[in-house]
């Protein structure tokens, strides 16, 4: 059960979605929509602010799923997440920088230091994003698996962990989010409304070989 309050809280919505809103708002208050920048991680973030608005209206809110059918209710998950993103740092850049004898980056100030880090906001947004929130309808379902609530301290023995099970209104609740979470509403990765650059049929066809590969 923890596991599923630690996935949901840092994992899934504060390591996903909050931190790479963040990113999303620095985008647009700062790059002209003609910026290569921008044209490039755009579609990452489609969909994102109103995503992460309804999870703020809908999820979080007191009385909210979060509220009534998690256990570790809203304020602490959101403590949690703060004190994860206090220590976050990007780890690969980091680990590339310290072998190096520097502690952090001052500026992007080197086409290498820019490629990490568009690649690492487009990782984010895209395959960690989907491997933290697609499987979630299969585990959070039948909570035996995964438990998003469970009530009481449940001991070792089958009466107390039967007792410590959500009502069917609450697992009926669980179930309904993370069917709703876990609908596909996005293109596959490469597969954009508007593209740009050559280099992004490039990608697309990279994208594909790799697939085939991992068949």
């Amino acid at each position: 059960m923890l596991e599923a309050q630690y996935h949901e809280s840092v994992t899934h919505l504060g390591f996903t979605h909050i931190l790479m809103d963040g990113v999303s708002v620095c985008m647009h208050r700062n790059l002209s929509t003609r910026h290569p920048i921008y044209k490039i991680l755009l579609p990452h973030f489609r969909y994102m602010h109103a995503i992460n608005i309804a999870a703020r209206d809908d999820l979080l809110p007191p009385g909210g799923y979060i509220e009534k059918d998690m256990y570790i209710r809203r304020i602490l998950m959101l403590k949690l997440i703060s004190k994860h993103n206090e220590n976050w740092v990007y780890d690969p850049i980091q680990t590339s920088l310290e072998n190096r004898g520097a502690m952090g980056i001052p500026e992007i100030n080197s086409m290498e230091n820019l490629i990490d880090v568009l690649t690492y906001f487009i990782y984010t947004c895209s395959v960690e994003h989907s491997a933290t929130n697609f499987p979630q309808y299969e585990q959070y379902a039948f909570p035996p698996n995964f438990a998003a609530l469970l009530h009481g301290q449940p001991e070792d023995e089958m009466a107390d962990l039967d007792a410590s099970m959500p009502s069917r209104k609450e697992m009926f609740s669980t179930i309904k989010i993370m069917k709703v979470l876990t609908l596909v509403l996005t293109n596959s990765l490469g597969n954009y409304e508007s593209v740009y650059t050559r280099a992004m049929d490039r990608f697309g066809k990279n994208c594909v070989a790799a697939y085939d590969m991992m068949k």
